[in-house]
C-alpha cells in the first residue's frame, strides 16, 4: 500500500509540475501503463514517473534504443547514475519498443525520478525546487509549450 500511494502521489506531483509550467499533461490509458510503462503523456511524449528514495531528481530522455540525454542533480554538483536508475531506463526503453511494435509509432519519452521529499505527502503538491529542476532541464520545450 505504501509503495502504491507513493507512486500515485509522484504522478500527481509530476502532473502538477507540468501544469505549473503551462503545459497540458494527460493521464495514460491503464493498458499503456501496464504494458508500456507510460504513466503520463505530454503532447506526443510518454512519461514514466518513479518516486525516488533519495534527494536526487533525474530526468532522462529515452527513445526506443537508449537514453539520449540524462539530467541528474546531485547535492555536490556531481552527476551519478545508479544501478536502479539504469534498470528503470532499461524497462522504460523496453516499454517504448513494445509500444512502437504494437502501434507503429516511434516515440521519445522521459523517465522522471522525483524524490519523495520534493512533494507533499498528502496532496502531491510539488516543491518550488522540483518545478525549477524540470523547467531548467526542459527549458526550450517549456518555452515552446511542448515539453516532453
Amino acid at each position: 500500500y505504501a509503495f502504491g500511494r507513493a507512486g500515485i502521489l509522484s504522478q500527481v506531483a509530476t502532473y502538477k509540475i507540468f501544469q505549473q509550467l503551462g503545459l497540458h499533461p494527460e493521464l495514460s490509458h491503464p493498458s499503456d501503463d501496464q504494458y508500456n510503462a507510460i504513466d503520463l503523456w505530454q503532447e506526443n511524449s510518454p512519461i514514466q514517473v518513479k518516486s525516488g528514495h533519495d534527494d536526487q531528481p533525474s530526468l532522462v530522455e529515452v527513445d526506443r534504443l537508449a537514453p539520449s540525454h540524462i539530467a541528474i542533480q546531485g547535492e555536490d554538483g556531481q552527476r551519478r547514475i545508479g544501478s536502479e536508475l539504469l534498470q528503470d531506463i532499461e524497462r522504460f526503453t523496453t516499454g517504448l519498443q513494445t509500444y512502437e511494435k504494437t502501434t507503429g509509432r516511434h516515440l521519445t519519452g522521459y523517465l522522471f525520478t522525483i524524490p519523495k521529499s520534493s512533494y507533499d505527502k498528502v496532496t502531491g503538491e510539488p516543491s518550488e525546487e522540483i518545478v525549477r529542476f524540470v523547467q531548467e532541464h526542459l527549458g526550450h520545450q517549456v518555452a515552446e509549450g511542448k515539453a516532453a
